[in-house]
């Protein structure tokens, strides 16, 4: 489904179809959407008589435009009484009298409302390209290094995830991707919220867009974003109040193959040397996507810096003058597989929350063991690891560890126990095979954990961490045995079974198998042919996932059983597997069909699933 305000985009999107155009709401049908929206805190407030009254008012004003609706809904969801929904009336009156554009004025009702330290969150996700999908876990650590998050008694990330949820309850941000527990993991902006967004930006000089806005750079915008399209190498300025600058990539189309070679976007040398010498009072700078193989020492002068993000840059030297960035909370040189060594500076920088590397075993020794702050470490080699003291990384709550885990088995195993805070954990094997991993038993606090790397001999149900409601398995190549083993985890959740992590050509899962499990995922799984699910197991499952486990023949028949399933996706299927569910989907209950229809929702849920797989 394409939907468009551009006839024109819906016209050639298929010429053999007359677009259909979509109407503006009924008075009944506006009023249910306000409803649905104004009370999702308390769903008996609409019963007040005088409630109601002035919600119809206000329903009526927004002339049956569902996003006027939404947004003036999530604003009335925080109000509790009728003096305040009536104030919310009159202005609207008065904003229409001075703006036509009723979508407009609700839309700018709702920025006023905000309480003051939503505003600069809201205006500063208009930085973001249009349509651009935001990671949630990123947004957060922009917002702590821009400050728009208060340090007090709770974890600022904690404060920021907050904040993205009441913008969201507001219907000021949308969110894009929901993780499989529930939690934001990407948001994006309407485009017209972001217009509202960047206009109020404008009148408080809160930022600068260069490569979207038909305007030179000027020295009163403490915050800059540069997308790609706008040739700053060629266009450089000078800002000394400059605090954030943030580099986009916003050409789509470029081709993987040169994305290196010859790349118009490239950062050189001197374009960063430029950075360093006219920005000294920078506090974020994010080259994510932007060629850039080498950060020279001039980045040492940016003692004001508290996120470097340099993800996927193709970097392969990093200057040891990162050392003189006291203040940094985030370094991120994720996803740059050339650079091999990392400065062991890193210990000096004390005020770290999340480090992101790749894990190679290359170059000397890395000490981190002096980051007290440190919240994420995700990847480090595993012998550098073991040349740190561990216990001392009191806030580590996230780590990867990769390397060979046979030698020193019982120490390095040893060194994750020392992690009270640590909820999540990432096992990547490498030249060996994993040792028996019984000790993470002791991990009480673990509720999320992949493994990667060949595994002889899973522990028994009752040696995993007690509270671990998370499992990832990768390249395990485990057999059936294994699935009896897991399959009595008491508290798992979610459960992901990726390319090699299982070797059996039939699988089965037991009766009463996964008593909690809510979230499945089969994915490459190549010498999978068939799965049996005995009576009983998976009665929670609500979804399941299939990408690109080719040899698959069938879903199993005791999904029939499965009343609590509402999503089946299916991706990267042969086209003969896809035909095959579909007439399965098909089959009405008279004929005890697979899968039945237990509901309209649920099938048409289904179908909506049903169609996301390939047809190759």
């Amino acid at each position: 489904m394409l939907t468009t305000r551009n006839k024109g985009i819906a016209l050639k999107a298929d010429a053999q179809s007359i677009p259909y155009h979509l109407h503006f709401l009924s008075e009944e049908d506006g009023w249910m959407l306000f409803c649905k929206k104004a009370f999702i805190h308390n769903n008996d407030s609409y019963g007040s008589p005088q409630l109601e009254e002035t919600g119809k008012e206000i329903v009526a004003k927004c002339a049956g435009l569902p996003l006027a609706l939404i947004v003036v809904g999530g604003l009335l969801s925080t109000k509790k009484n009728l003096g305040e929904w009536k104030r919310v009336l009159s202005n609207m009156h008065s904003l229409f009298a001075r703006d036509a554009d009723g979508v407009s004025a609700i839309l700018a009702l709702s920025y006023n409302d905000l309480p003051y330290y939503l505003k600069s969150c809201f205006l500063h996700l208009g930085q973001f390209p249009e349509d651009r999908l935001i990671p949630s876990h990123k947004l957060f650590r922009l917002w702590i290094a821009e400050g728009l998050i208060p340090q007090q008694g709770e974890r600022m990330e904690d404060v920021a995830e907050d904040y993205l949820n009441e913008l969201i309850e507001r219907n000021m941000v949308q969110v894009a991707k929901w993780s499989v527990n529930d939690r934001v993991k990407q948001c994006r902006l309407h485009d017209l919220l972001r217009d509202l967004s960047l206009s109020k930006a404008k009148a408080e000089t809160f930022h600068e867009i260069q490569g979207y806005q038909n305007i030179q750079p000027s020295a009163k915008s403490r915050r800059h974003a540069i997308y790609s399209t706008f040739q700053w190498p060629q266009c450089k300025y000078s800002n000394p109040q400059l605090r954030s600058l943030l580099f986009f990539r916003v050409d789509h189309n470029q081709s993987q193959v040169n994305y290196y070679i010859n790349d118009p976007y490239k950062m050189e040398v001197s374009d960063l040397d430029y950075i360093g010498k006219s920005f000294k009072l920078l506090r974020i700078l994010e080259l994510e996507g932007i060629p850039c193989s080498k950060v020279s020492s001039i980045i040492g002068v940016l003692i004001h810096l508290k996120y470097l993000g340099l993800k996927e840059t193709n970097l392969q030297e990093l200057s040891p003058s990162i050392s003189s960035l006291r203040n940094l909370q985030t370094l991120d040189v994720a996803a740059n597989l050339h650079l091999k060594i990392i400065p062991n500076v890193i210990w000096k920088l004390i005020k770290l929350r999340h480090l992101y590397m790749c894990g190679h075993k290359y170059g000397g020794p890395l000490r981190v063991d002096t980051l007290l702050h440190l919240q994420v470490l995700s990847e480090i080699n595993v012998e550098k690891w073991m040349q740190n003291n561990p216990a001392k990384l009191t806030s580590l709550r996230k780590l990867g560890i990769r390397g060979n885990f046979s030698f020193k088995a019982t120490e390095i195993f040893n060194s994750i126990l020392a992690l009270v805070q640590l909820q999540s954990l990432y096992l990547r094997a490498e030249d060996a095979d994993f040792p028996p991993l019984t000790q993470l038993s002791a991990l009480q606090n673990l509720i999320k954990l992949h493994i990667r790397g060949t595994v002889r001999k899973l522990p028994s149900s009752h040696e995993f961490p007690p509270n671990l409601s998370q499992l990832t398995l990768e390249h395990t190549h485990l057999k059936q045995d294994s699935v009896r083993v897991i399959e009595n985890l008491p508290r798992l959740l979610i459960l992901r079974l990726k390319a090699h992590s299982y070797d059996g050509q039939k699988m089965t899962i037991s009766i009463n198998g996964f008593p909690q499990l809510e979230f499945l995922e089969f994915h490459s799984l190549e010498s999978l042919e068939e799965l049996n699910l005995e009576e009983g197991a998976v009665l929670r499952l609500r979804s399941f996932r299939i990408i690109n486990c080719v040899n698959l023949k069938m879903l199993p028949e005791g999904m029939k059983s499965l009343g609590a399933l509402r999503e089946l996706d299916i991706e990267e299927m042969p086209k003969a597997f896809v035909d095959r569910v579909r007439g399965i989907a098909a089959v009405t209950d008279e004929t005890n069909g697979l899968v039945q229809a237990k509901s309209e929702e649920m099938a048409v849920k289904q179908v909506l699933f049903l169609l996301k797989a390939r047809n190759d």
